[in-house]
């Protein structure tokens, strides 16, 4: 078999070709790699289920929690504040996660509540603070995306101890 040589023009239409085939490659690989990124928006984390056999398991979608005021929104792996509201709700925030499953987390934090009484527009009133114990659990699946749909608050104020549910509705946060 004979190589024929290439014209110049057509010699740089298939090097054109190839030239934007690998860039469409190289495109796709930065997306998957992005996207499989443990924290970032494309796609929540991935985490191995518990194999007692100790053979390979297929990876397992960690649950988000929504932590924002938006609905069926912005779930998220870990987040450091869970918002239940607007106008003077309690907040938790300052949170670090020593467990996140496919079945629960806990994390410690600060809650922060208005102080009871306050007269004044809910945006004037003035917050308290107190260490906090956050835990989510009972999994459920909405639109393909696993979630957290219980949550409890435990703090203790002048040593007694105080827990506040929370389900979610319609993708926000009820006690």
């Amino acid at each position: 078999m004979s190589r024929v040589p290439l014209a110049g023009g057509h010699r740089h239409k298939v090097l054109a070709t190839l030239t934007a085939a690998a860039m469409l490659v190289l495109i796709a690989v930065i997306i998957t790699v992005v996207a499989g990124r443990p924290g970032t928006a494309a796609g929540p984390r991935r985490a191995r289920a518990a194999d007692p056999a100790g053979a390979a398991s297929t990876p397992a979608v960690l649950p988000v929690v929504y932590s924002r005021v938006a609905g069926w929104h912005d779930g998220r792996v870990r987040p450091a504040a869970i918002y239940v509201g607007e106008g003077g709700a309690p907040y938790v925030q300052a949170l670090r996660w020593p467990s996140w499953t496919v079945a629960g987390a806990q994390a410690d934090g600060e809650l922060h509540m208005q102080k009871p009484g306050c007269a004044r527009p809910a945006y004037q009133c003035p917050y308290q603070s107190f260490r906090v114990k956050v835990q989510l659990s009972q999994v459920q699946t909405r639109s393909g995306m696993r979630y957290y749909a219980r949550m409890r608050w435990i703090y203790a104020e002048n040593h007694v101890r105080h827990v506040i549910r929370w389900m979610i509705s319609r993708g926000f946060w009820r006690n």
